[in-house]
């Protein structure tokens, strides 16, 4: 197993975390064939370098179709829905628990997470 610690002092998007997979070592085509089978549509992955003062990254850009976004529960949803293997169902919802009690509290929310 690898762990990834991401140390987020002015806080990370989910792009931001992406990219950081994929400058890490995850190949964009294995990440977007794990994405397809999640049950959500209507969305594709571009990944360019990008340089910021002395430091070089990978940036994803997650392009929407439309104007869709998905709800916390839609997410939850989504995950349970998919090919996924049951562990990483799990370890997925996890995560995004983690994430949205994170950002409840961040932004002076009531958490939505279950």
């Amino acid at each position: 197993m690898k762990i990834a610690y991401f140390d987020c002092l002015a806080g990370i998007s989910g792009d931001m975390i992406l990219g950081a997979l994929v400058r890490a070592g995850l190949p964009l085509k294995k990440l977007q064939a794990a994405l397809k089978k999640l049950p959500v549509r209507g969305y594709r992955l571009q990944a360019r370098r990008v340089r910021k003062q002395s430091l070089v990254g990978t940036k994803i850009d997650v392009k929407i179709r439309g104007k869709h976004r998905l709800s916390f529960d839609q997410m939850v949803r989504a995950i349970k829905r998919s090919k996924l293997s049951q562990a990483v169902k799990e370890t997925s919802l996890r995560i995004l628990n983690s994430l949205g009690q994170a950002e409840a509290r961040v932004h002076g929310l009531k958490s939505s997470t279950k």
